[in-house]
């Protein structure tokens, strides 16, 4: 896994260089193409944990939805934007991109749902932030141009590079716990007493 994770690594930071130094349509298509193939990468991460899931009841219906609302919000964005494609390469650049986007949302909220580890949530916020990152870039191309959107693309995409980095290091120092996280925990517990105490403003 070590070497899947060095990959992921090198593809993005290639992929940045390419949309960094920008040499034209080429070089935003080999990002765009970089950028996909290091989200594919993080999908086969993904798919080594969903060998141990198990769907059941409301999960699968909580994922049924998921992937409704992802594929209909991906179909409006191009319904929006798809008199702005230069060519079909292009074109078939973004549906594919945008595909990914939906395969790697559905199944990092299928593993936070099945797990609700810490280790789940940082990979689920990742991949929110990538993605959010993806859509504010599409925005900006394709539909209206806003340097306010580009900035926050850019803060996104490296708090999605920071928390990749957080995932990588806690899976290789086994400082993450597959233990669930119980929200309830974090909150002061109330008592029959403290219900009864009558608060003057």
């Amino acid at each position: 896994m070590a070497h899947v994770f060095l990959t992921i690594f090198l593809v993005f930071f290639v992929g940045d260089a390419f949309a960094v130094f920008d040499f034209g349509s080429l070089s935003t298509e080999l990002s765009k193409a970089l950028y996909m193939g290091a989200y594919l990468l993080l999908a086969f991460v993904l798919l080594s944990k969903l060998k141990k899931v198990k769907f059941e009841g409301l999960v699968t219906v909580y994922l049924i939805l998921v992937l409704l609302l992802n594929s209909y919000f991906l179909y409006a964005l191009y319904g929006v934007a798809k008199e702005n494609f230069v060519d079909d390469v292009n074109l078939i650049l973004y549906i594919c991109h945008g595909i990914t986007l939906i395969a790697i949302t559905y199944l990092a909220f299928a593993v936070y749902l099945s797990r609700e580890t810490a280790q789940s949530i940082t990979f689920l916020l990742m991949v929110f932030c990538f993605v959010f990152a993806d859509v504010l870039n599409y925005i900006c191309n394709l539909y209206v141009y806003y340097w306010i959107f580009e900035f926050f693309e850019g803060i996104l995409h490296m708090a999605g590079l920071f928390l990749l980095y957080k995932y990588v290091y806690d899976h290789h120092t086994n400082r993450y716990s597959e233990k669930r996280i119980n929200f309830s925990e974090y909150f002061v517990p109330t008592t029959e007493k403290l219900r009864q105490i009558t608060v003057h403003l």
